[in-house]
């Protein structure tokens, strides 16, 4: 991940390799995000006429969840990726 320095906008990378016996992957926990700044989520890497598995993408929370909490950024699908951008909102 990958954070500006006036924590306005973020980049996560996410990369599955691989998965045994139906593991269940919790939350990523961001870090270095401005706790009271809202942010925008939105998966980039999809391919031209498919969805984000991730149920935050396309919704705003605030740095403090996001930090707290976290994002469900995998599916655990085996060899797969995902690349999130967060853009901060005034």
């Amino acid at each position: 991940m990958y954070v500006n320095n006036n924590q306005s906008h973020a980049i996560l990378f996410n990369y599955t390799l691989h998965t045994r016996f139906d593991e269940v992957f919790t939350k990523v926990k961001l870090e270095g995000l401005d706790a009271h700044k809202n942010y925008s989520v939105k998966e980039i890497n999809l391919y031209p006429g498919s969805q984000s598995a991730c149920p935050e993408n396309g919704k705003t929370y605030s740095g403090s969840y996001l930090m707290k909490v976290g994002l469900t950024v995998s599916d655990a699908t085996p060899l797969s990726s995902s690349v999130f951008e967060l853009e901060g909102m005034e």
